[in-house]
């Protein structure tokens, strides 16, 4: 068990320390001017910038929730070797905070999704407003 401990650690630190990691992501965007057409001229380079922010953006975003939850792993094994019992509340909380983050990035992506899918097809997506209540 604490090899795979340390595996994770190990990966969490490549992570953080590759171009990969969420803050090596963000530290040096491209800026709309790059793309040519400056002021707006060229309307095709603003969708592409546009393109490209988001899926930066997305990419930032899954960067630091793998490292997360690569994060919550690592607890999740020292836990049940441990025990519940003799993990400080500081972990605890760590680890309440991790879950929380994953599900609401879940729940955003879900929703982004029937949005996107509700829009293509001009209709509301059946049981929509259901779940976005949480009854389905």
């Amino acid at each position: 068990m604490l090899d795979f401990k340390k595996g994770i650690d190990e990966l969490i630190v490549e992570l953080t320390k590759s171009p990969a990691g969420s803050k090596n992501m963000s530290a040096d965007p491209v800026s709309r001017n790059q793309f040519g057409g400056g002021g707006g001229a060229w309307v095709e380079a603003s969708g592409v910038f546009t393109s490209y922010d988001n899926v930066l953006t997305q990419l930032t975003t899954l960067s630091a929730l793998l490292g997360e939850c690569l994060e919550g792993m690592g607890i999740a094994v020292v836990m049940s070797k441990n025990g519940m019992e003799q993990t400080d509340d500081d972990i605890r909380y760590r680890m309440l905070e991790i879950s929380q983050r994953a599900e609401t990035a879940k729940a955003e992506a879900e929703k982004a999704a029937a949005d996107k899918a509700a829009k293509g097809s001009g209709q509301p997506q059946a049981g929509a407003g259901l779940k976005n209540k949480g009854y389905a």
